[in-house]
């Protein structure tokens, strides 16, 4: 029986439109991280001329995503704002992404012996099903709504694996290679693609036009900062692999995947079950499959080996949002093996009906727990909105009125700051701003104090008017320029869940007055 794509795509749409919007509703404007802010300022100054950087003129590798800061550049060279625009791309590149769930879940059982109309009622539900449990999952709904580049990631993903699952035809090198220009994390699938890919030619052409495709960004980022990689890999570890992985973190991040995605854990462990059943009475094939199987166990390795700074929050980001491109994974590989219970049967017609109704059934229960549970997840998005909103927000706001255009700020967060005002930022934690990378990155891994030193080096060096920072974070830096400090603003937010500290604080430095005696100790 033929696949009717054209309604799984308007159900894909449908369904995306659908939980971004109640999103939207409830949270109302804004996003729900200073991250998304960042991507919004990239996007800015790229459609204004300014380069690619958070700053006028001046080149940053700091952003993990550049193919969805030239997505949100897009919009607005057509002259839409960030009130909508970034809303409407998150749902279109969810409704992508589960439509190309539910083509590579088509294309890898494309080689299952068919049983007649018991599996075309299987199929019927299973193919439909996969689009709605990965538009309606808690993690793909909240970065499509926070303007994130992750539904864009999975899209291109799962459209690789979709091309790589048609028996060794097709070119999956470049849907895979724009996933790395999504998020550099997509290096990882490409490695298993190559690896199950059949001939060994196929495979070194594909990963070549992987490579192209990324080759642009990352000479970019070599030419910017002498590292090919985005900025955000090396202030967030210490080295790519600091040994065996942490048996402690895999356990965490595991917990953190069955929070945000607990219907899809559920059916990719059923899933992998009745897949290895298959297997081992019906020959069914596994090469196809295993780069999905493989990606969530590896890429939670992958975290779990390197060596992570603070920055890497909450253990895989805030709220486990670098786990949140595994869920479509979760789906397709454990439908897959799901819907061969099917093909096991081999009992009378009425027999089978029976089972294959209660594999609907079974079906039918995931996708509404998925979307009752991606539905609540709306509130903790909205918790996050007032936080970033309360907070980074209004603190760029402020500034904007009380500071002169073009002028120096120091932050910690500079994605509001630098989209919402014309100021120009030092970012303090080292992903945007190349003197702070320059200063930080080779003491990776070295005590805070001497890292702290190199940071204050850095702020004297370029005499920033104003400094908005975490007082928590740089104590020490705070008290040696305590006589030149003017306060300017605080703002306090009690409750905050987002933000790494509940206070912010702004002041201006009145760098005529005298150096500053004491240097930094530490944390």
């Amino acid at each position: 029986m033929p696949v009717p794509w054209p309604a799984i795509l308007l159900l894909s749409v449908i369904g995306a439109l659908l939980m971004v919007a109640w999103y939207h509703h409830t949270a109302g404007p804004g996003y729900p991280l200073d991250d998304s802010w960042i991507h919004l300022a990239f996007a800015r100054h790229l459609a204004g001329g300014d380069g690619f950087g958070i700053n006028p003129g001046q080149a940053s590798t700091g952003s993990t995503s550049p193919l969805w800061a030239l997505v949100l550049a897009a919009g607005f060279l057509l002259g839409a704002t960030h009130e909508t625009w970034p809303w409407v791309m998150g749902a279109l590149c969810l409704a992508a992404s589960g439509f190309a769930g539910a083509m590579a879940l088509r294309a890898l059982l494309a080689g299952v012996p068919e049983r007649g109309k018991a599996w075309q009622l299987a199929m019927a539900a299973g193919v439909p099903a996969v689009s709605l449990l990965i538009v309606f999952s808690r993690g793909m709904a909240w970065s499509a709504a926070g303007a994130m580049e992750v539904p864009l990631f999975a899209a291109l993903l799962l459209w690789a694996w979709a091309v790589h699952a048609r028996r060794d035809r097709g070119l999956w090198g470049l849907p895979a290679g724009l996933a790395t220009l999504a998020r550099p994390e997509g290096f990882l699938f490409v490695i298993l693609l190559a690896l199950t890919s059949r001939p060994p030619r196929r495979a070194a052409v594909n990963l070549s036009v992987a490579l192209l495709c990324y080759a642009p960004y990352g000479l970019f980022c070599l030419l910017a900062s002498g590292r090919p990689l985005p900025g955000t890999f090396y202030a967030k570890t210490t080295c790519a692999v600091a040994g065996l992985p942490d048996i402690a973190y895999v356990a965490k991040a595991a917990g953190l995947l069955w929070q945000v995605a607990a219907p899809g854990c559920l059916l990719f462990l059923a899933g992998l079950l009745a897949g290895l059943i298959a297997r081992r009475f019906h020959a069914t094939s596994w090469r196809t499959v295993l780069p999905g199987v493989l990606f969530p166990v590896a890429l939670v390795a992958a975290y779990a080996a390197m060596g992570r700074t603070f920055l890497f929050a909450g253990g895989a980001g805030n709220f486990g949002r670098y786990l949140y491109p595994l869920s479509p994974f979760l789906a397709v590989a454990g439908m897959w093996g799901l819907l061969q219970l099917v093909i096991l049967h081999r009992a009378h017609s009425s027999a089978r009906r029976v089972m294959v109704t209660s594999l609907c059934g079974v079906i039918a229960a995931l996708v509404v727990w998925q979307a009752a549970s991606g539905r609540a997840h709306a509130r903790f998005f909205a918790h996050n909105v007032r936080d970033i909103e309360a907070m980074q927000v209004a603190m760029a706001k402020r500034l904007d009125e009380r500071l002169p255009a073009g002028s120096w700020v120091a932050a910690n967060d500079v994605g509001a700051l630098s989209y919402l005002t014309e100021l120009r930022v030092l970012d303090l934690v080292g992903i945007v701003s190349p003197e702070v990378q320059a200063a930080l990155f080779p003491l990776r891994g070295r005590e805070g104090a001497v890292r702290e030193r190199a940071l204050f080096d850095v702020i004297v060096a370029k005499q920033p008017l104003a400094i908005v920072v975490f007082p928590r974070w740089y104590p020490a830096i705070l008290r040696s320029l305590d006589p030149l400090l003017e306060p300017l603003e605080e703002i306090h937010v009690p409750g905050n869940i987002t933000s790494a500290h509940d206070r912010l604080i702004a002041s201006r430095i009145h760098w005529e007055r005298a150096a500053p005696g004491e240097r930094p100790q530490g944390r």
